[in-house]
């Protein structure tokens, strides 16, 4: 099969004697610079978040969790090597979320403040410091609350964070 001609009017008045050389030119550096750009934004848009962005997602996650009060939810952000408060394990921290889900009937959440740094020496481990206030209510407003200060050690397996410590005061 023989090949088609391009007959549009705009190339041929671009690729033929349409244009003056100089014209021809700066059409071809315009159309190189926009090409370009088309590239480098397919590029950054293929980004992927920062280590600290997708500690950031996963806290956003655990948040929507507890207030929805999906404790099976909250596991799955759990190291397999969990603890809390020093000595509390996966199940115990459980049994404490399965309590509270039951003593209130809403939880709201409201994150104060949070920090994360990603060691720098073993990239695959970083903490988060921060604060959170904390409501529980049986109707419409809050019954009790507390303000927290929290601290969370996380690990990466394979792509993912996942939260080895957890203490609070």
């Amino acid at each position: 099969m023989g090949s088609k001609a391009i007959t549009s009017p705009f190339f041929l008045k671009v690729h033929n004697k349409g244009l003056s050389p100089m014209k021809k030119q700066r059409w071809m550096q315009i159309s190189r610079t926009c090409l370009h750009c088309i590239v480098l934004l397919s590029l950054l848009s293929c980004t992927q978040p920062s280590e600290e962005e997708q500690i950031q997602l996963q806290i956003k996650s655990m948040q929507a969790a507890l207030e929805n009060k999906k404790s099976g939810a909250l596991m799955d952000f759990l190291h397999p090597n969990f603890s809390a408060q020093k000595d509390m394990t996966r199940d115990q921290l459980q049994a404490l979320l399965a309590l509270n889900f039951l003593k209130h009937k809403t939880i709201n959440v409201t994150l104060i403040s949070t920090k994360t740094a990603i060691d720098p020496v073993y990239d695959y481990q970083a903490e988060t410091a921060g604060t959170a206030l904390i409501t529980g209510a049986d109707r419409l407003l809050p019954k009790d609350g507390r303000l927290y200060s929290f601290s969370l050690a996380w690990q990466k397996e394979g792509d993912d964070w996942l939260l080895k410590k957890l203490a609070w005061e």
